[in-house]
């Protein structure tokens, strides 16, 4: 059997946040007991684009290495 609650640091502001994950809550103590739905599907979004953003930024980066006509010229 499973905690229904945990505790987790957020990784942008530092709080810890409590999560219940029967409800698919979060509350946050600073907002004085409000609570909010978890939303997976947002959180495979951002995911998926913060992949895609570093595909793009690492394929940018390779090319960079490759020399292109005008270094022959």
């Amino acid at each position: 059997m499973t905690a229904r609650n945990f505790r987790a640091k957020c990784p942008c502001c530092g709080e810890w946040l409590t999560v219940d994950t029967k409800l698919r809550l979060l509350e946050s103590p600073k907002a004085k007991g409000k609570t909010e739905a978890l939303d997976v599907g947002r959180l495979e979004e951002e995911q998926s684009r913060a992949e895609d953003s570093f595909s793009k930024a690492l394929e940018d980066e390779r090319r960079k290495d490759k020399p292109t006509l005008e270094d022959f010229l």
